[in-house]
């Protein structure tokens, strides 16, 4: 039976004292992810979706409170949560609707995230970089990694999801980097 995004969003541990919460932390996951897929991406841009769609998502999400969460809580929040465990639960919720099939076409690509460079003036810049798993078939990413740039890699962070996704049968498209000895060896030994 397919369990609904908040209940997969209640494992993703709360790191925020106790004190002064006004909202959970599933529930206001829900209406960032719901504001994010409408195509609001900043943070006053998100805050301002909660505030148009306050009714909606209070009735919908049976919350106590009308006000909902300020672009500034929705900041603290984001910046905060344990992306692992976040991707990791919505990764869980999306692939229960989405299903793979032998001969999907899958593609896998990594992406710095320009704000997060630091030292940007030295030989050893580091900054955050996402790797994303997209399904052709079914337009959608399957699932996400994080790494820093200084601590690690995209092959590294590729043969992770590769391996985490007990992927068989499918076609993957990467860019060249991976076209490398030891990680061809690597993903033959998974067939």
């Amino acid at each position: 039976m397919a369990t609904t995004l908040i209940e997969h969003l209640q494992c993703v541990p709360d790191f925020r004292r106790g004190q002064g919460r006004r909202y959970r932390l599933d529930h206001t996951l829900t209406m960032i992810i719901m504001a994010i897929m409408s195509g609001r991406y900043g943070y006053r841009e998100i805050g301002s979706f909660l505030r148009a769609n306050a009714d909606a998502l209070a009735e919908h999400l049976r919350l106590n409170r009308r006000a909902m969460p300020s672009h500034v809580t929705v900041r603290t929040i984001l910046r905060g949560v344990d992306f692992t465990a976040l991707a990791a639960a919505f990764g869980a919720w999306a692939r229960q609707h989405l299903q793979l099939r032998a001969g999907d076409l899958l593609t896998i690509d990594g992406k710095a995230l320009g704000s997060t460079v630091e030292h940007y003036n030295d030989a050893y810049q580091d900054f955050i970089c996402l790797v994303s798993l997209y399904a052709q078939r079914q337009g959608a990413v399957l699932a996400l990694a994080r790494y820093h740039n200084g601590h690690s890699s995209e092959l590294v962070s590729v043969e992770q999801l590769i391996r985490a996704l007990d992927l068989h049968d499918m076609t993957i498209s990467i860019d060249a980097l991976h076209c490398k000895k030891n990680s061809q060896r690597n993903y033959r030994q998974r067939e």
